[in-house]
């Protein structure tokens, strides 16, 4: 009955979506999601287990992870390879095993007991990946995450087996209806005779082993694995065992309940991009000259420097191909698997172009491949991405060199120092190697420890710090690969009550400008400042030039860094865009008298709220949008616009008094009848008409009109919106 329940949600749901996107229904995308559903779907089905017996696991995600870099070392062992699929199994199995033996035998809370191992686990995955990405592009096991059994991919077949299983365990086996009873009623259940701590141990070895088997999909279908693959999941599996039905508590509950949740939860995923292709549906890439749709994927849009990356990839595109590109953003949050799964909904979704911030240089390759066979162009931008077409990049070589040599000439060449690092990306790895051939200059600095990974955030830089604090006595100098690490380490320092050494970032974000403008107790000091905006600009258009049939750049294309510290922090403009716009197009408040003397007969007092500039460029936007005050029986001068249509509304107050003529080719006015929609509703007049909007009412204008407009005299000021915005195309009659 529970699966009877949610069923119809879910056909709602694909029934909404195939709706709104005519792309949903293609053979391609529902595989896709039923590939993106299909680790879940394992992950989910152990869940269940656990939960019916009121039990919870929320180390699937960890044990996925550190099966996952199992089975790619094993892989590289030679002479072992065959060996991967066992021993990531094994692993699981004894991983589940454990933690049932804690719950079981020790009577310890199952919350505790695997919140405690998903801690453990994640550091040794760490551990055993030595802090990179374990990569074999030859693994004996890929045809797992790649190849077909017919139509229906591996992965697939794979999940719907082990729902099978799990089916017929819980409904045709006695287990089954012991595991029911045992979370209806523990102890009535030992009263009847059952061996709860049996149970107990199966359904968290259960658990482990398919958590295990999640490990192998998630390795095969990557080619790779690291200490971060998996973070998270154990969310989306409760959630899907959850939303299937099964009650918390326990004792209610089915497998097939969860499938369905996990398809749901999938096909929410899957949604955001293809929508953002619903608009080129069909359309075959042979044509795709035209810039009709851009995905773009970065670390963490929490981060300003990548919501700074957004916005410059997405004015650029707007600039080059005008107001109806699609742009779809979205944030991977440094997870391999996560990012995998938007490439893929962006190959559903048929975009032209990938702007792609790789939250793993090397792991992203094979989704790379996949984008670029189906004819899409993908440009990494910050750090470089296997496979890409073209790399755009701050010389982040540069500024690891740069950074460490303002440290080692404010410490004179002489004492210790700690490299706070990050994400294995190349950006970083590049910053940490200018860094540490800066050091090897000078013999008499010593590093500390240059492999933490703060992951690039400021909690990271907290905890990073915090540790090394509390592991060395004496520090002079910090490096942390961005801002955000550096304001984290900052804040350690104020906690521990240090104060003797002094950190140096990389980024110039608005975060460490404020720092550096704030001074006081703040170690925070300098650092290399890059552009994100201008990087995804110039990551956008060479993008359009590879489109357009334009050779790719043969390397990476550099843009420099520039120092910043607290001697010129005065000086520096910030990352670029941010409020350029506001000046160039002279947005915010206005009060004119038109240059005459008489600001009451002739004036205005306006605000622009947004502006454009002709044909849609620099700022792509192809309309403008004003609220004026105009004041009873003041002015404004005779104009018209050469190239957009003006919508003018009153919008309260007193009435508005419009007077309109054409212009003839000499721009001159001229005697022909006017013709303009008010309200919707066309109409004719006298050239030279002074016609009347009360509040509420509106005038559409043609290009090349003149008109001026005034509050009729007696009748107070008028509230006045303007909306001016360019015709559909040159020369196109005037449609209202």
């Amino acid at each position: 009955m529970q699966t009877v329940g949610i069923l119809p949600i879910l056909v709602l749901i694909i029934a909404v979506f195939g709706f709104v996107a005519p792309n949903f229904f293609t053979e391609s995308n529902l595989l896709n999601i039923a590939r993106q559903s299909s680790i879940n779907i394992v992950l989910a089905a152990g869940m269940t287990f656990i939960i019916l017996t009121g039990g919870i696991d929320l180390s699937v995600g960890s044990i996925l992870g550190t099966t996952a870099v199992t089975a790619m070392v094993v892989s590289l062992m030679p002479g072992w390879e065959g060996l991967s699929i066992p021993a990531a199994l094994l692993m699981g199995t004894g991983l589940g095993l454990f933690n049932g033996m804690l719950v079981a035998w020790a009577g310890l809370p199952p919350f505790i007991v695997t919140l405690g191992t998903y801690t453990a686990l994640r550091g040794a995955a760490y551990l055993l990946a030595d802090g990179t990405t374990v990569i074999n592009s030859n693994i004996n096991f890929e045809w797992i995450g790649n190849a077909y059994l017919g139509p229906v991919p591996w992965l697939v077949v794979i999940a719907l087996l082990v729902i099978a299983v799990c089916w017929f365990i819980l409904r045709r086996t006695t287990l089954g209806v012991h595991i029911y009873a045992v979370g209806g009623n523990m102890q009535a259940a030992r009263l009847t005779g059952i061996k709860v701590w049996m149970v107990l141990l199966f359904v968290y070895g259960m658990s482990g082993l398919l958590s295990g088997l999640g490990g192998i999909m998630s390795a095969s279908r990557l080619y790779s694995a690291n200490g971060n693959l998996g973070v998270g999941y154990e969310l989306d599996a409760i959630a899907a065992v959850i939303l299937g039905g099964t009650s918390f508590v326990g004792g209610i509950g089915t497998i097939t309940g969860t499938l369905v949740g996990a398809l749901i939860i999938a096909t929410l995923n899957n949604v955001t991009a293809l929508l953002a292709g619903a608009m080129i549906a069909g359309a075959p890439f042979a044509q795709a000259k035209e810039l009709k749709s851009i995905g773009v994927t970065v670390g963490d849009l929490a981060n300003p420097f990548f919501v700074q990356i957004t916005k410059g990839a997405e004015l650029e595109a707007r600039k080059l191909a005008g107001d109806n590109v699609k742009v779809t953003l979205v944030s991977s949050g440094y997870d391999l698997g996560q990012q995998v799964a938007q490439i893929d909904n962006f190959i559903a979704a048929k975009v032209d172009m990938i702007i792609l911030n790789a939250a793993d240089s090397k792991g992203i390759g094979p989704a790379v491949k996949r984008a670029k066979d189906a004819g899409i162009v993908v440009v990494a931008v910050d750090v470089a991405a296997d496979g890409a077409d073209a790399t755009i990049t701050s010389d982040n070589t540069q500024a690891g060199q740069m950074a460490c040599k303002y440290i080692s000439d404010r410490l004179k060449d002489k004492g210790n120092v700690v490299i706070i690092n990050g994400p294995p990306v190349s950006a970083v790895q590049n910053r940490v190697e200018g860094c540490e051939t800066e050091f090897k200059k000078h013999p008499d600095i010593k590093i500390l420890s240059s492999n933490q990974n703060a992951k690039g955030s400021r909690e990271g830089g907290l905890e990073v710090m915090t540790s090394l604090l509390a592991a060395n006595p004496k520090i002079d100098g910090v490096f942390a690969i961005n801002d955000p690490t550096a304001i984290g380490a900052d804040l350690a320092a104020k906690q521990a009550q240090r104060n003797e050494f002094f950190i140096v970032g990389v980024d110039g974000s608005p975060d460490g400008e404020e720092a550096l403008k704030r001074g006081g107790s703040s170690l925070f000091v300098a650092t290399p400042a890059q552009d994100p905006q201008v990087m995804a600009a110039k990551a956008v258009e060479i993008g359009y030039d590879i489109l357009q049939g334009k050779p790719a750049p043969k390397g990476p294309v550099l843009i420099p860094v520039t120092m910043i510290d607290k001697s010129n922090i005065g000086s520096y403009k910030g990352w670029t865009v941010n409020w350029q716009e506001v000046f160039d197009l002279k947005l915010g408040w206005d009060i004119t008298d038109f240059g005459g003397s008489d600001f009451l007969t002739m004036g205005l007092t306006l605000f622009t709220l947004r502006n454009g500039s002709p044909e849609g460029t620099p700022y792509a936007k192809s309309y403008a949008e004003k609220v004026m005050h105009v004041r009873d029986n003041q002015m404004t001068p005779m104009h018209f616009h050469w190239s957009k249509q003006e919508d003018i509304i009153n919008r309260g107050g007193g009435n508005l008094i419009v007077e309109l003529w054409h212009s003839d080719p000499f721009e001159q006015p001229d005697e022909a009848d006017i013709t303009v929609v008010i309200d919707g509703c066309r109409q004719t007049h006298a050239a030279g008409s002074q016609l009347r909007l009360s509040p509420g009412e509106s005038i559409s204008l043609v290009p090349e009109m003149y008109h001026s407009f005034w509050g009729e005299p007696g009748y107070g000021d008028v509230l006045v919106g303007e909306h001016p915005y360019r015709r559909c195309r040159p020369g196109s009659a005037f449609v209202p």
